[in-house]
């Protein structure tokens, strides 16, 4: 039950907070590395979802693996089967994002330091409810370290090269009235 509420929602919530976290800081450059970081993994993803087709335990062996989270959240499986495919395995998405977030709240330790143990945390939950739920490989979540790992070093470096993140939000006039 808490591997498939953390594969669900813990995710989720990790996808979501770091915006909402770095959206409240003046500076835009933690923001900015953390877009970098997710489009780079999403497409990194894409391109390796189109290169290698992969099934993850539950698929290729169904008979041995445990549809778990389906059996402890059944109407999950109408949303995943629109917005994913059997073979969306080779790397775990879930993984490598939830280990860049990690990463990244590394980064801002010293300000949020609950939000990096809260992060580290539910990171290494996510990693082992994909395996755990049968939906991944250990090659599948060593692959999505790597990629979250590569995405967090190339986002840091390289941020300011995307121009269209080269937006003061603090200049924007809603945003002024913040201040």
């Amino acid at each position: 039950m808490y591997f498939s509420f953390i594969y669900l929602y813990g995710y989720v919530f990790l996808l979501v907070f770091p915006f909402i976290l770095t959206f409240a800081l003046r500076e835009t450059k933690y923001l900015k590395q953390t877009a970098v970081a997710f489009a780079l993994n999403y497409s990194l993803g894409l391109i390796f979802y189109i290169l290698f087709v992969s099934y993850g335990p539950r698929n290729l062996i169904p008979d041995l693996v445990d549809p778990l989270m389906y059996s402890m959240y059944p109407q999950s499986q109408l949303l995943t089967g629109e917005v994913n495919s059997n073979t969306n395995v080779f790397p775990s998405l879930h993984t490598s994002l939830s280990v860049t977030v990690a990463y990244l709240a590394w980064f801002t330790r010293d300000r949020f330091p609950y939000w990096f143990v809260t992060s580290c945390f539910l990171a290494a939950s996510v990693v082992m409810a994909t395996m755990y739920l049968g939906i991944h490989w250990g090659t599948d979540v060593v692959a999505g370290t790597i990629l979250g790992l590569g995405s967090v070093h190339i986002a840091r470096k390289h941020y300011e090269i995307f121009e269209f993140l080269r937006v003061d939000l603090w200049a924007l006039p809603v945003f002024n009235r913040l201040r």
